[in-house]
């Protein structure tokens, strides 16, 4: 068997159909099957909006990475940004250590906030963002002493990422991840989505399923307060954060 630095080097000289092989044997993409997946693009470089594929073509990526690379690719300040902090450390864990480009980006950020959302929790992804959005909010209603608060108020046709968490804020119907993992997450309370001239457009009969489902949970929570409303006098006020 080869071993790994051996292997690394192979993959960097290949031909680009053994490359792309090697991709189908062993790379899982996101938002796509095991098996049977589409066709992938091998990127060779990339420079502001434009990405160059190993084939040659030049496309534009009009999703900026995922919404990740707002500023283009291959921005020279931060290019030289990455380059002088490799140099020092490429990485360290935060908990119970700092330093300083972190505590001045907090800083700076904290400054465009308003009134007294001065504090910053850096995370890795969108997706955990939310999922540490969440926590803070049970946290809070938990140190309120209201530790029944545990349902989340979100709008239909939202998406809001990947992880669990997140994943039981998406919308509950046409939501990407409703189908595969709607039986196994938490259930929250959904709330029709603003009617507005551009993006999403409900599917026609939805409005009425919408109403219909929205009219039982009702009649559901109902119930359930006038049941549990004698035995716990915040009952009624601690069922959705």
């Amino acid at each position: 068997m080869a071993s790994c630095g051996a292997v690394l080097r192979l993959a960097g000289r290949r031909s680009l159909e053994a490359h792309l092989e090697a991709d189908a044997r062993h790379v899982w993409h996101p938002y796509s099957r095991a098996a049977h997946r589409g066709k992938v693009w091998s990127v060779e470089s990339a420079s502001g909006v434009r990405l160059k594929l190993e084939s040659g073509e030049e496309v534009i990526d009009g999703m900026s990475s995922w919404w990740a690379a707002v500023h283009g690719y291959n921005h020279p300040v931060l290019n030289e940004a990455l380059r002088a902090q490799v140099e020092k450390c490429a990485h360290v864990m935060f908990g119970g250590l700092t330093h300083r480009p972190a505590v001045g980006l907090c800083e700076a950020l904290a400054s465009l906030a308003p009134g007294a959302l001065n504090r910053v929790f850096l995370c890795d992804s969108g997706s955990v963002a939310v999922e540490v959005a969440l926590k803070l909010a049970l946290q809070y209603w938990k140190a309120k002493g209201f530790r029944k608060k545990t349902r989340f108020a979100a709008l239909r046709n939202a998406y809001h990422g990947d992880t669990f968490g997140a994943m039981s804020c998406c919308d509950p119907v046409n939501g990407m991840h409703a189908e595969l993992f709607g039986d196994v997450l938490p259930k929250h309370l959904f709330l029709p989505a603003p009617d507005v001239p551009f993006g999403f457009r409900r599917r026609k009969g939805e409005e009425e399923e919408e109403s219909e489902e929205e009219s039982s949970s009702a009649r559901s929570s109902s119930s359930s307060s006038s049941s549990s409303s004698s035995s716990s006098p915040r009952s009624s006020s601690s069922d959705a954060a």
